[in-house]
């Protein structure tokens, strides 16, 4: 798993470090604890997520100017999460910005409620929600968008599965990957065989799976006693 750009922190604030003295050199408090990262294509722009909160942050010292190189700090441009009464959609695990710049709009994450939610951020209908994808029967623990395939999202479950989605259709996921009912705690796809995934689950193995043979995975490996 790619390490987050910047710390996320159990406190609600976000931190990043000096490269230089290692000492925090920008902070910024987003109001609930952090879950998880992701930065946009073009490393403008960074989504937030956690139980109580789902922000948008500029990297630039203009929001509105995301072509700045320049040394900034954290300004918040946008929360998902509001209004006192929301749904759990808005309750995230986890969060993914789209890697295509062609689809820097879309967000995935990872709901506490079994739902894997795509956002559009150019949209304005129901919040910004372009669709809710909902197979999992317990709440999801990671998506990850494919590397290149703009239509594909990977998402796995505390309910023990993973399922790759195609955003375009409507109902159950494309596939389903399950051997056996212990939680799904990550999914990723391989950077170098673009139809291979791995899935790691909280008895500390791990499947490698290929798309187009997914009935059983190709390598099962249990070398880790702990999650």
């Amino acid at each position: 798993m790619d390490p987050p750009p910047t710390g996320a922190r159990s406190g609600g604030a976000m931190d990043t470090k000096a490269s230089n003295k290692g000492n925090v050199a920008n902070r910024l408090w987003v109001g609930s604890a952090c879950k998880a990262l992701s930065m946009s294509p073009n490393e403008r722009l960074m989504a937030v997520c956690g139980r109580d909160v789902f922000k948008i942050v500029s990297l630039s010292n203009d929001p509105g100017d995301l072509s700045s190189s320049s040394s900034s700090s954290f300004k918040e441009v946008q929360s998902l999460h509001q209004g006192r009464k929301q749904n759990l959609t808005f309750s995230s695990n986890d969060v993914h910005w789209h890697p295509l710049h062609a689809n820097s709009d879309l967000l995935a994450s990872a709901a506490t409620n079994s739902t894997v939610v795509v956002w559009n951020l150019a949209s304005k209908l129901h919040k910004h929600q372009q669709c809710l994808l909902q197979q999992h029967r317990r709440s999801v623990n990671r998506v990850r968008w494919h590397p290149s395939e703009p239509n594909l999202l990977l998402s796995a479950s505390q309910d023990g599965t993973a399922m790759l989605w195609d955003i375009r259709e409507k109902g159950g996921s494309k596939i389903t990957f399950q051997e056996h009912a212990r939680h799904a705690l990550d999914a990723q796809w391989c950077p170098h065989m673009i139809t291979n995934l791995a899935v790691s689950y909280d008895d500390g193995s791990l499947r490698v799976w290929d798309a187009r043979m997914y009935q059983t995975p190709k390598h099962r490996i249990e070398a880790h006693f702990e999650p």
